[in-house]
This record gives C-alpha cells, sequence and structure tokens, in this order.
C-alpha cells in the first residue's frame, strides 16, 4: 500500500475493498500469488471515464440480423448478434422455447433496434444493458429476472432510448436510468417500478 504496508486479500471482496484504497496519483506493486507462483504488476488508479463505443460506420441499407440458438439464422448467440450489428440495424431475437431464457447481454451499437422475432412468442430475456450510447429501441420483449436485485434494462449514459411493450416480471426495478437523458428516454411497456438518478 502506499504507506509501504502489506495487505492480503484471501476473498474478492477484500480485494475489492482493498483496490478502492489505492491511490489515484501514484502506482502501487501487486503481488499475485496463484498455483504456488507469484507475479509481480504496478496498477494506478484512473479517472477516467467510458465515454461510450467506437461506432463502425452504418451500412447504405439497415440490415436485419436474426439471432436463433438452433442455428436458423444469421448468430447463434446475442453477443453474436452484436458484432454483426452496425448502427442502423435491427436484431430479431428467435423465441427461445418454452422455460428457457436468454441471460444478461450489452447493446454496443447506436441506433440499434432490438425486438422479439414474433411478438405473440416473446423473446425471454434477463437483462439488457445500454451504456453510453443513442438511439436505442426495445420491443416486443419478455423480461424474466434472474436475479431481483437486477434490473431488466439499466441505461447508463445514454440519450434518446426507447422501451415499448416490453414485459418485465419479478424485479424490484424494472428499468434505471442515471446519468443519462431522461428527457428523451421513452418508457411504454408493463413493468413494474422505475428507478431514475440523476444525471
Amino acid at each position: 500500500m502506499p504507506d509501504g504496508s502489506l495487505e492480503e486479500t484471501p476473498d474478492t471482496t477484500t480485494l475489492l475493498e482493498l483496490l478502492k484504497k489505492m491511490p489515484i496519483d501514484r502506482p502501487v506493486a501487486l503481488s499475485i500469488l496463484r498455483d504456488g507462483k507469484t507475479m509481480e504488476i504496478s496498477s494506478m488508479r484512473s479517472t477516467a471515464q467510458f465515454s461510450g463505443y467506437v461506432q463502425p460506420e452504418a451500412r447504405p441499407e439497415p440490415r436485419t440480423i436474426k439471432m436463433a440458438p438452433d442455428g436458423s439464422g444469421d448468430c447463434r448467440t446475442l453477443d453474436g448478434a452484436m458484432l454483426l450489428a452496425r448502427p442502423g440495424d435491427t436484431v430479431l431475437i428467435a423465441y427461445p422455447g418454452k422455460g428457457m431464457t436468454y441471460g444478461s447481454f450489452q447493446i454496443i451499437r447506436d441506433n440499434l433496434t432490438v425486438r422479439s422475432e414474433d411478438p405473440a412468442n416473446r423473446a425471454v430475456v434477463g437483462q439488457i444493458l445500454v451504456f453510453g450510447l443513442s438511439g436505442v429501441k426495445l420491443t416486443d420483449l419478455k423480461f424474466q429476472a434472474p436475479q431481483v436485485i437486477w434490473p431488466g434494462v439499466q441505461i447508463l449514459g445514454s440519450k434518446d432510448v426507447t422501451v415499448k411493450n416490453c414485459v418485465f416480471s419479478g424485479y424490484v426495478k424494472a428499468v434505471t436510468i442515471s446519468g443519462s437523458d431522461r428527457k428523451s428516454t421513452r418508457l411504454n411497456s408493463s413493468h413494474i417500478p422505475l428507478s431514475r438518478t440523476p444525471s
């Protein structure tokens, strides 16, 4: 530590608390012991803030990308769909099957529409993260809480986000909005309490 003291971190919680004490202005030497081997690294806290994803150019004609785990679409995973997508595209999510839920995933493209392929059989997802983006539209999805502490949609540092015709089940907070342009965030869904924190 900065004062020259040694600190042991036998678990993740202790490690995270220790990292919070690291100085911003100078590096700290860390020794990581794993499988009987020691690795020495130097680390320093950063005050940089996330400013959003680098966006590729939009296509001349927006593309519709189908995500289906059975291989009948353009990709099998939600992360794969994000890698294929460009700003202005639409991602269709296939119904995963009775009792099945897609997990948490993060949208990384501006002006992207994500919706169920069939609104009558909504794709069921655990959580969607929208960080540092604009123009994102989420429609005709069903959100089922994998853990009640999670929000279904987490919007951070974003603007012009639309959540429409979505159903939320099992959440304490269905949608959380923080550090975002709240006036341009549109919600028209069946959900339980919304949490907004100051921009």
